[in-house]
């Protein structure tokens, strides 16, 4: 029975749908190939000129990798805001790009210490044209044992924790009139919980 570039027959062999504009009866093999993707020659880089990026957790871990391909694609300044001090990798991070990345202490989990910072980045450099909320946690444990302090706790930094720095940072975006951009990452969760 003959098949058609999609797949569709008839009980008879005959093809029922058309295909970029072919007759009925091509076969897979007359199909042509039909690709998403770009040219080979295709630059997949993106940039970031001239950018200033807040990172909430980017003091180790995936928000230090995240501000690391930020600055790759030549991001101005990052911001780091984050609950804990920075370490040793933060510090080189910071010395391999003088002048460039940053940390200020913040709690995402209180709306107040969320605005301060997004302020106090607006001040030291001027504007702000990206929020990561990548700060979160997880608890490797059924979820029968979790009590209600645990789960708050959870909720806090990864539900309302990436919403306040969503919202505050929208807000500063519309006050400066710069066209910004939010992100919320997720693999921190999923890469935790497939350990």
């Amino acid at each position: 029975m003959p098949v058609t570039a999609n797949g569709t027959t008839t009980a008879n062999g005959a093809s029922t749908t058309l295909l970029n504009g072919q007759a009925n009866g091509t076969s897979v093999q007359d199909a042509p190939v039909i690709s998403t993707l770009p040219a080979a020659d295709f630059n997949w880089k993106i940039t970031l000129e001239n950018k200033i990026i807040a990172i909430t957790g980017a003091n180790r871990g995936i928000g230090l990798g995240l501000a690391e391909v930020c600055l790759a694609n030549s991001a101005a300044q990052i911001f780091s805001l984050d609950y804990m001090e920075p370490g040793e990798e933060f510090f080189a991070l910071q010395k391999k790009n003088p002048g460039k990345v940053h940390y200020i202490q913040t709690d995402v989990t209180k709306e107040e210490s969320v605005e301060n910072a997004i302020n106090a980045v607006v001040e030291q450099a001027g504007s702000i044209h990206g929020m990561i909320a990548n700060a979160g946690m997880t608890r490797h444990q059924p979820a029968l044992q979790f009590d209600r302090a645990q789960i708050e706790q959870l909720f806090n930094l990864n539900v309302y924790g990436a919403f306040f720095c969503a919202q505050i940072a929208a807000r500063k975006f519309i006050e400066l009139g710069v066209k910004g951009a939010v992100s919320r990452q997720i693999f921190t969760f999923y890469r935790q919980q497939t350990d």
